[in-house]
Order: structure tokens, then C-alpha cells, then sequence
């Protein structure tokens, strides 16, 4: 029942399902990054967003910096060159360890058609999706780095429109209030994806899923 007491209007079927990466399928890698770098730094965590937000964001993820470039630059700001350890593309592995509903997307995958949709980068989360085995659940894989369109920019959401299905059989699942608006501004179906997990049941119930 809709807010006036009658029936709601049926919901189109699900054709697509379409994840955000950080916070969705794995938790958010650059808040970890922020954190591990401030703990080495006599910066603050609060400075160093400060400074990747005003001069890094855009061309971090938009893989216009290279993540050897992203790494100088941050390191030389904090003043702790020579961070992190290893190579310029290492990123801690529990940084990228899927989160506990994993076994729910792949019950997903085998009923609807799955994509990821993300402000990442391929360096990182191609290695972390085959590292789980998920990586061939989902096609298409759009990752900001790769096509250089970066969320909520209209664009980057306009690329669920060219999934083959209409915009409104297209269930987009993101932690990120600003892509979600610009998803459902071209008429796609966008849920948040909240802490606790509970975005799962509200999947299941789209999919037809009963306990």
C-alpha cells in the first residue's frame, strides 16, 4: 500500500543489477589509505582528505594520475616519503576483502545479469575481484580509472543506460548519495547501500527472493 492507502504500483522486473565497489561488494579503500598514511604522518587524517579532495580526486580516479604519481604526491604532502612499502600499486590486501554478503551476490548472478559500476581503480579492484572469485559475475566492469568518467558526473551514470535493458529494470546499489540521484535522474532504480548490510534484503526482495 502506497502512503494514501492504495495499492502501489507493481515494480518493473529486475534485467540488471548493477554494484558499486567500495562499500558495496568490498569496504571503501581510500578512507583505509587516508588512514594508514595519517598514521605515518604528522598530518592529520582530516588534512590529507582536505588535500586529495581539492587536488587529487578527479584525477586520482579518473586514472588520469598514475597511481606512482598518486603515491609521490600524497607521501610527499604527508611528509613520509617512501610510502606505502613495495611496489607504487600496492594497496594492503584486508583493504580489499570482500564483504560478508559475498555468498548473496553470487546467488544474485545466477538470476539476474550483474555489472559493477565504480570510482576505483583497475589496478586495485580487478586483482581484488578475481582474488575472491567474482570477477566473472560481472560484465560489464566500469571502472572510473578506465573510462575516465568519475561519479556522480551524469555521464559516468549515463553508461547504465547502455546495458541492452530499460533504465527502469536497472537496480543500482551504491553507498553514495550523490550517484544515486544522478542514477534515478535518468530513471534508474537506486537503493543505498547502509553499514549494516540490510540493502541485502531489499536485493532479494527486487530479485523475488523469499527466506
Amino acid at each position: 500500500m502506497n502512503t494514501d492507502g492504495l495499492p502501489s504500483p507493481a515494480l518493473p522486473q529486475i534485467e540488471y543489477l548493477v554494484l558499486d565497489a567500495g562499500g558495496v561488494i568490498f569496504p571503501s579503500a581510500m578512507p583505509q589509505v587516508i588512514a594508514d598514511v595519517a598514521r605515518r604522518s604528522r598530518r592529520s587524517e582530516e588534512q590529507l582528505w582536505q588535500f586529495f579532495n581539492t587536488n587529487l580526486h578527479q584525477a586520482f580516479w579518473s586514472g588520469e594520475l598514475n597511481l606512482e604519481e598518486f603515491w609521490t604526491t600524497i607521501a610527499t604532502f604527508a611528509e613520509v616519503p617512501g610510502i606505502p612499502p613495495g611496489t607504487p600499486a600496492a594497496v594492503p590486501v584486508p583493504v580489499l576483502t570482500p564483504l560478508p554478503h559475498a555468498a548473496a551476490i553470487r546467488g544474485w548472478a545466477s538470476l539476474v545479469p550483474m555489472a559493477i559500476l565504480s570510482n576505483q581503480r583497475t589496478e586495485w579492484l580487478v586483482p581484488a575481484l578475481e582474488r575472491a572469485g567474482i570477477a566473472k559475475l560481472f560484465d560489464p566492469i566500469l571502472i572510473s580509472s578506465r573510462t575516465g568518467l568519475v561519479k556522480p558526473d551524469p555521464a559516468a551514470l549515463a553508461q547504465l543506460t547502455g546495458l541492452g535493458v530499460p533504465p527502469d529494470t536497472v537496480l543500482y546499489v551504491d553507498d553514495r548519495a550523490p550517484a544515486r540521484a544522478a542514477a534515478r535522474a535518468l530513471g534508474i532504480a537506486a537503493i543505498a547501500a547502509d553499514p549494516d548490510g540490510t540493502w541485502v534484503t531489499v536485493v532479494d526482495a527486487r530479485l523475488g527472493i523469499r527466506d
